[in-house]
């Protein structure tokens, strides 16, 4: 085990501190010695360098003046000796030995030494500068011989010698070098100070480091081992022991390895140490080891190199031994929970997909059978939007959809809607999808889900559809419930009638008279219109429409029809106190709601009685709404209440009057369909309704519908006459209509061309096609039905304007006709004005121009 050596190292650090002392004053020495050497020689070499370019300055100044004759170079001598203090002498020699000219005047024009004849002759040979040294007055003297050039061929005339005194020179050297030394002694001593510092600092980090070490082995989680080549210990951590039971007293790593008693365990581990040395790099195994128990044990053993010796093999190798038992067990979970996750994930029923920017990166087998695709990679890489439609079913962009979802779900964390894809053979699924943000591998993608529903919304269309049939027998049982009323209504009409037609006859008559009889049969002939227009509207087989509507608007027509239906012993009142009445959804369907609660209440007053309709606006809160039994939002709401003071019911049958088919009347004389209807039609509104009755007292419906905030109906458009221009062909099986019809066109400015059926009608197009500029046409004719017209227009001109006029058409007939190319639809009766605003609308005439007044009479009779 590791022994503390914290104090030995204390000691160790005045010994090194001492040490490294002596080794750097012995480096001071060396390096002021070898300073001094190299000075030396410095100062000599820049000496003789200085020399030769001071010698070659002057030489070249007296090859210039030399020319001059020698009182001009003698002169020239003198001033410079005189100016550089430097100088010890100029002597300019010539080839004959002679001295030309002398710094000492008194040596002019004497022979040279026989030596400077000598070092001349060498100088001369070699055409170099010749430097030597000369003692002068106890003095060294630089002396420096250079030849000198003159004449008019510029030839060689002789040296010339000079000596240079740097005496001065060298004691400033020597002066700054001793300063130099003086101050390389104290950064020495100040380097030995920092370096003894230094050494007790780092002898400090070295002991903390041990301690630091220390306590990694004492407290390390797993067996720590570092070992040496010679196969002996240098340390190892206490938890090596609960691994290896002599740990603290195996000297080596061979007693170490064979203090487990497992067959076959000390030589695997001695072969990985022998690995480990050889090796340059990080080894590493897992060893399964045998238990008694026969549980077995899994070490993790990993080994590299920390030191080398000089032969660059490694010295110690550091061993860590982990007991991997329990991660081995977790790592076996954890991939048998993968492969159970995988199989849910490819046998899942729904489709589950990742999406990583908006692209597909993974799926299942269902999605690949919901999408037809045979492979992953065909599917993968696609957009959500790629495998769709361009809009989808509730009308969005199927891009801005999807783009919003995905936002919702990365705010919000879930988000679910449904959808609709496209195969590539163009056929159609719907699926309930989900989607969640999840994070895979440290990357953020989207989980997404898809849940087959095709067969779950065909089933839907199917049952709306059999609910609009249900809506539909109900609406022709309270139509045949109310036949009597209708007809009783229309004999008083055609009375009226009759009786003012038959007065027209008399030829005595007055103006005044004979213009109110016509007023007369006008008035009752709108009155007739008007209730087949609301009879119609009620009993028309149509889809579900979710418009602002007026519910006040559809109580006062509900009224009307009761008034002229009813018994009249039965009194209606309507009472609205309701600031707002504007709500979303089917006037239709809310008629039917009424027209059924008051044809049970008139069933309940067979002796008469009163029917009384209430609105008012209403605020409903949580609590409320919590504890209704309907699915409602708090808010404003406005409340009908529907009252009769008929026989009343039961509790009982209270209980049970909204179940489809529950009927208290005798057989064929309901459906018990109409309160279950009503039920439904109310809930779809996002409404409730509820009853309570007392038997001999009445019963009362209250109904909440939720206000629509910033709706408001269309109004009616106004009924103004606009005149036109162009032939219309005008197709109707009355001659009556026929007659009236082509008055009306030629009254509002058109050309009016007339057929009795079908096959006419298409006779006269083949004629005039290019002169006929539209077509009015019946729908229900004989010989050739308007249908069977519209297909041989078209066919002959296939942008020909066709309006269908009818008093009765199916409405999947008018999408049919709709399809095939129609450009309007008129109910009959219609007023003069309606037709003058289609005709304009369609034939693109100014809606704004107003018909003349001076048809008012005319107008009058044709309406």
């Amino acid at each position: 085990m590791v022994q503390n050596g914290s104090y030995r190292l204390e000691a160790v650090d005045k010994k090194l501190a001492a040490f490294m002392g002596l080794i750097l004053l012995a480096l001071m020495m060396i390096v002021l010695v070898a300073s001094n050497h190299l000075f030396n020689r410095l100062q000599k070499d820049y000496n003789e360098r200085l020399s030769i370019a001071i010698a070659v300055t002057i030489s070249e100044s007296i090859n210039r003046i030399s020319f001059s004759g020698k009182f001009h170079t003698r002169k020239l001598v003198t001033e410079l000796i005189s100016e550089v203090s430097e100088l010890a002498y100029i002597s300019v020699e010539s080839l004959d030995n002679k001295v030309f000219a002398h710094s000492d005047q008194t040596r002019n024009d004497t022979l040279i030494p026989t030596l400077a004849q000598a070092e001349n002759r060498q100088c001369l040979s070699k055409q170099a500068p010749f430097v030597t040294d000369k003692i002068l007055n106890d003095l060294t003297i630089n002396e420096v011989i250079i030849p000198f050039r003159g004449g008019i061929d510029d030839d060689i005339m002789g040296t010339v010698r000079i000596g240079i005194d740097f005496t001065d020179l060298h004691k400033r050297q020597n002066d700054n070098f001793s300063k130099l030394l003086v101050l390389i002694a104290i950064l020495t001593c100040i380097s030995i100070l920092l370096a003894y510092k230094l050494s007790r600092y780092f002898g400090r980090s070295i002991r903390y480091l041990a301690d630091q070490l220390q306590g990694i082995l004492n407290h390390a989680p797993m067996g720590l081992v570092i070992s040496k080549a010679d196969g002996s210990i240098a340390m190892a951590s206490r938890e090596t022991a609960s691994l290896f039971p002599e740990a603290g007293q195996a000297k080596t790593v061979d007693r170490l390895n064979s203090s487990r008693g497992e067959p076959g365990l000390a030589e695997k581990l001695n072969d990985l140490e022998k690995t480990s040395f050889a090796s340059d790099g990080y080894v590493e195994t897992e060893l399964e080891i045998s238990n008694d128990n026969d549980k077995p044990t899994f070490w993790q053993i990993s080994k590299f190199p920390i030191a080398r010796d000089e032969n660059g093999k490694n010295s110690l190798i550091c061993s860590f031994f982990r007991d991997n038992t329990e991660r081995h067990i977790a790592e076996n979970r954890l991939k048998e929970s993968e492969e159970t996750f995988r199989r849910l994930f490819e046998n899942s029923s729904d489709a589950i997909l990742l999406l990583k920017d908006g692209h597909f990166v993974e799926c299942n087998r269902a999605t690949l059978v919901l999408t037809g695709m045979t492979a992953k990679e065909q599917l993968l890489g696609l957009t959500t939007t790629d495998i769709a439609p361009d809009i989808q079913p509730d009308g969005l962009l199927s891009s801005e959809k999807m783009s919003g979802k995905i936002q919702q779900a990365i705010e919000e964390g879930y988000s679910r809607f449904e959808w609709l894809f496209k195969k590539a053979d163009g056929s159609t699924f719907f699926v309930d999808m989900a989607l969640m943000p999840v994070a895979i591998v440290g990357s953020s993608m989207l989980h997404m889900t898809w849940r087959d529903i095709t067969g779950y919304k065909k089933a839907e269309q199917e049952k709306q559809k059999l609910q609009e049939q249900l809506l539909q027998s109900q609406k022709m049982d309270a139509f045949g419930q109310l036949a009597g009323g209708v007809a009783h209504d229309f004999n008083n009409v055609l009375a009226g009638i009759m009786g003012a037609a038959e007065l027209l006859k008399k030829p005595d008559m007055s103006p005044q008279k004979h213009d109110t009889l016509l007023e007369m049969i006008l008035t009752a002939s709108n009155k007739a219109a008007d209730l087949t227009r609301k009879l119609l509207t009620f009993a028309r087989k149509r889809g579900k429409d979710n418009n602002p509507v007026d519910v006040s608007k559809v109580i006062a027509e509900s009224i009307e029809i009761f008034k002229r239906t009813l018994n009249r012993n039965i009194s209606l009142d309507y009472k609205n106190l309701a600031d707002s009445s504007i709500v979303m959804g089917d006037g239709s369907l809310l008629q039917s709601v009424f027209m059924n609660l008051g044809i049970n209440a008139s069933h309940a007053m067979p002796n008469g009685g009163n029917l009384s309709f209430l609105m008012q606006n209403i605020s409903l809160d949580c609590d409320y709404c919590q504890k209704s039994p309907f699915d409602l939002k708090p808010g404003s709401f406005v409340e009908i209440e529907v009252r009769d003071n008929g026989c009343g019911m039961p509790m009982e049958i209270q209980k049970r009057i909204f179940e489809p088919f529950f009927s208290t009347k005798e057989l064929g004389k309901g459906t018990g369909l109409g309160l279950a209807m009503a039920y439904g039609a109310i809930k779809d509104h996002g409404g409730a309704i509820n009853v309570y009755s007392e038997v001999g007292v009445g019963t009362v419906f209250h109904i909440y519908l939720p206000l629509a905030e910033h709706a408001s109906v269309k109004p009616a458009d106004e009924q103004k006459l606009i005149r036109g221009s162009g032939k219309i062909l005008l197709v109707d099986d009355e001659d009556f209509l026929r007659s009236v019809g082509k008055t009306i066109l030629e009254t509002l400015g058109y050309e009016a061309v007339i057929a009795a059926d079908g096959r006419e009608a298409v006779e006269i197009f083949e004629k005039e096609a290019d002169e006929i500029a539209l077509v009015i046409l019946d729908m229900i004719m004989p010989v050739m039905s308007g249908k069977e017209a519209l297909i041989r227009l078209k066919k002959r001109k296939p942008n020909c304007l066709v309006l269908v006029a009818s008093g009765f058409a199916k409405e999947e007939e008018l999408a049919e006709m709709k399809n095939i190319g129609i450009c309007g639809f008129l109910r009959k009766p219609f007023r003069m004005a309606e037709l003058s605003q289609m005709l304009a609308k369609i034939l693109g005439k100014d809606a704004t121009k107003d018909f003349p007044d001076t048809t008012d009479h005319v107008r009058k009779i044709l309406d």
